[in-house]
This record gives structure tokens, C-alpha cells and sequence, in this order.
């Protein structure tokens, strides 16, 4: 749920910013993401339900900028098929995604082949292998963090604000 969180908020501040395209999609990497955000009230007093600045950065605590890139049909299949384990890492790492983004695998097909390719939807609509779509995703996951090595592939890369920023907005 927090990962689509902070998915939902890095598509809309990048939608947001002049210059990174038009995103129609985000990504985040399950090691950004590192405490909840708490409900209860904290010591700076700001009271039950409300959200400081400093929680939301312990959940981002990293300063990695929002990045924009884009990348085919078969680059988002590519950078899906690298949640699972392979011979660059023995983990499986599940991206979360932005709302309208679906995806249907399984991890026990062959490496390579776990993601069924016509699963693969933005607004329900297939996503066609040879098109370009603009992805949204912090700088780390862009850069290839966590051996997500086809996010590098992407064509156009933006730099925008830091992450924590599209969350608190």
C-alpha cells in the first residue's frame, strides 16, 4: 500500500513538472521504501493523523530525484522480468507501481519468461512491445539499482525534484 503510495505521488509530480514529459507510469523499488508512515501523533506534537516532513522522509530517506525516461513496451516487460531472481541477484525485489499499471508473472516459469507479456497494461489497455511510454521511478531504480539494469535502456532521461518531495506534495 505505501509503495503505491509513493508510485501514485511520484507519477503526479512528475505529470507536474515542465520538462519530464508526461509520465503515464511509475515505479518504485521495494528497498526505498524504509519505515511506514505513522499514524500516531509523534513528539513534535503534530497530533494524530498528521504527517511531518521528517516522516515522510524516513521513508525516503535517501534524496534520490524523481526521473523520467522512456522506454519501449518490451523495456517495461524487461525491467519486470528483473524482480526475480537471476544470476545478477538471488532476491526477489517486486516493483510497486502507480494505479492504471497491471501485471500478471509467475515465478516459477523460466527466468526471463515470468511475466506474461500480454498482462501488461496501463489503463487497461495492452501495452504494445514496440511503443514508447514515458515511466516515472526515483533516480536509483532509473540508474539501475538492485540490478534493475533495463531501466538504464531508457531513451530521453529527466532528472526532477527529490523524491520525498512529490510525496509531500
Amino acid at each position: 500500500m505505501l509503495g503505491t503510495f509513493v508510485a501514485n505521488a511520484q507519477l503526479t509530480g512528475a505529470q507536474a513538472v515542465p520538462g519530464l514529459g508526461t509520465p503515464v507510469v511509475a515505479f518504485t523499488d521495494p528497498g526505498g521504501l524504509r519505515t511506514d508512515v505513522p499514524s500516531a501523533g509523534s513528539p513534535a506534537g503534530e497530533g494524530d493523523g498528521n504527517v511531518t516532513y521528517r516522516e515522510l522522509f524516513d521513508v525516503q530517506p535517501f534524496s534520490n530525484t524523481l526521473n523520467a525516461v522512456t522506454l519501449t513496451g518490451a523495456g517495461i516487460d524487461a525491467v519486470l522480468e528483473q524482480q526475480f531472481p537471476s544470476a545478477a541477484r538471488s532476491s526477489t525485489l517486486l516493483l510497486s507501481t502507480s494505479d492504471g499499471f497491471g501485471d500478471r508473472y509467475d515465478p516459477a516459469r523460466a527466468e526471463g519468461d515470468r511475466v506474461f507479456d500480454c498482462s501488461i497494461t496501463i489503463g487497461g489497455v495492452p501495452v504494445d512491445p514496440a511503443a514508447a511510454y514515458r515511466v516515472a521511478a526515483n533516480s536509483f531504480l532509473i540508474g539501475g539499482g538492485d540490478s534493475f539494469t533495463a531501466s538504464t535502456d531508457g531513451a530521453e532521461p529527466v532528472t526532477g525534484p527529490v523524491d520525498v518531495d512529490t510525496a509531500v506534495a
